[in-house]
């Protein structure tokens, strides 16, 4: 049987283009003024890991604090980040134990909590190194390949679909340049006007490692920033 794979186009420097790729991504969330007034969302759903199936709570609110909970069969694990401190919280048959995240886990923690995309209104921010890769074009449409490098070092591909400019994956690299994870984004459905990914299916080694069904978001739920400190019990 003959497939037939991607057609790839690698994109000479361009920089206009990229200009109108990052200004339609960021239209996507109805405009510049809309994707700011996005300040918090909360997520439920649950997360096949395996064999095990676990009900998941996520709360995240701008800049970059984050709030993320699994539970199943009476045991939970809640990890947290304020924005300066990440810690985790497991509970089992009602004893909690509260630990500090350090280290490279830390680094992970604080890449995770970022609260809004890179692509999101770069040309106002300028923060990151930011490039047109590639165009490709699959069975499902044209894709570009955009490379976002950030002041950290961390580098990640993230692959638009050309028609929506929605996030189809984003793949994590590491410093030679090497993929070290891979999240793949679908089923997307507005919910406040704005797109959310219903399924999100995180790969490892080409390898699924987890695959998230969304099930509700509320948008702007009105979380307080105390929402995301370090428990004390």
């Amino acid at each position: 049987m003959f497939v037939l794979g991607p057609l790839v186009t690698v994109a000479q420097p361009n920089p206009e283009r990229l200009n109108r790729i990052l200004d339609r991504y960021t239209e996507q969330y109805g405009s510049t003024r809309n994707a700011a007034s996005l300040a918090s969302v909360s997520i439920e759903g649950t997360l096949q890991q395996d064999e095990n199936a676990f009900k998941f709570l996520m709360h995240r609110k701008r800049p970059d604090s984050m709030r993320y909970r699994l539970s199943q069969a009476g045991n939970s694990v809640t990890t947290g980040y304020n924005g300066r401190q990440g810690w985790i919280r497991s509970e089992s048959l009602g004893t909690p134990t509260i630990k500090h995240i350090t280290g490279p886990a830390l680094r992970d923690l604080q890449e995770q909590a970022r609260f809004e995309s890179p692509l999101v209104r770069h040309r106002e921010k300028r923060e990151n190194q930011i490039v047109f890769l590639k165009q490709q074009t699959s069975p499902a449409g044209l894709v570009y390949v955009i490379e976002v490098t950030r002041p950290d070092g961390h580098v990640s591909h993230h692959y638009l679909d050309a028609q929506t400019m929605r996030l189809l994956q984003l793949d994590r690299l590491n410093s030679t340049g090497t993929v070290l994870s891979e999240t793949f984004y679908r089923d997307y459905r507005e919910v406040g006007g704005l797109p959310f990914a219903h399924e999100v299916e995180h790969r490892v080694g080409g390898e699924t490692v987890s695959l998230a069904t969304v099930e509700s978001v509320t948008v702007n739920p009105g979380l307080l920033s105390f929402f995301f400190e370090v428990p004390t019990r």
